[in-house]
């Protein structure tokens, strides 16, 4: 810098870059990266421009492939961690403002395009502010998979989504907190059959106000299960500039 402040340095062996490398921001430390040969190794680790507090960390290999991802916010909290197998991911956690786990990706099936999205299966679950399960759904190439389930805060099966019907309907289910069926439909392009349970099992009779009180008590069916899966969040681009 002009003010004498240092900007970079860096170590190099037989004119390739190796060993430890550091950029300064106005004196201060900005980025700190290990290149083996001049290859990615170790660890490279980003901080805030304005603190001391790290922004982002990823660790390699040994043989220079990406293993772990970290993002913190500007509380140093947890933001996000990505997980890597051979250069591509294999588990995703993102967490809120407070550092507490929000969400996991888990990548079941990937492969990428020329813009590196990722395509494949994937299990996402979502959890309450004291980690318990919200929901847990899945998605093969942006298709709706496998049979989604969703819970309330105290661990109760709520419902349930099949989607691996053959004939591309889908088969909804409530539950009561015993676990006992409440309400069972099969949607087209909305209800196709609908049958209501009492909490012992048996089966009400359409249009008794017991019928029509369970029914508005999980709103409307089409509504209730109309909602796509969450989004897969970007894959992580990485390198080394």
């Amino acid at each position: 810098e002009k003010d004498g402040s240092l900007v970079s340095e860096e170590y190099y062996k037989k004119g390739i870059q190796d060993s430890v490398a550091r950029v300064f921001d106005h004196g201060r430390l900005y980025r700190e990266y290990w290149l083996d040969n001049g290859k990615p190794c170790k660890h490279d680790i980003t901080y805030f421009s304005n603190s001391d507090s790290i922004r982002e960390a990823v660790y390699y290999r040994s043989t220079g492939s990406i293993m772990h991802f970290i993002t913190y916010n500007s509380s140093g909290k947890l933001s996000r961690q990505t997980w890597f197998g051979i250069d591509k991911p294999d588990s995703l956690k993102a967490y809120d403002n407070n550092g507490k786990l929000s969400s996991m990706h888990a990548y079941l099936k990937c492969s990428f395009d020329h813009l590196a999205l990722c395509y494949g299966t994937y299990k996402h679950t979502i959890y309450y502010p004291d980690w318990e399960i919200k929901q847990i759904t899945f998605q093969e190439d942006e298709r709706r998979d496998s049979i989604w389930q969703f819970y309330d805060s105290e661990g109760n099966l709520l419902k349930t989504a099949d989607y691996t019907r053959r004939d591309n309907k889908v088969e909804c289910r409530y539950y009561y907190p015993n676990n006992k069926l409440k309400l069972r439909t099969v949607l087209v392009n909305g209800p196709d059959s609908i049958r209501i349970y009492s909490s012992t099992g048996r089966l009400l009779k359409k249009g008794t106000s017991a019928y029509d009180k369970i029914l508005n008590e999980v709103d409307s069916v089409e509504t209730e299960f109309s909602f796509f899966p969450p989004p897969l969040p970007p894959f992580d681009i990485i390198s080394i500039d």
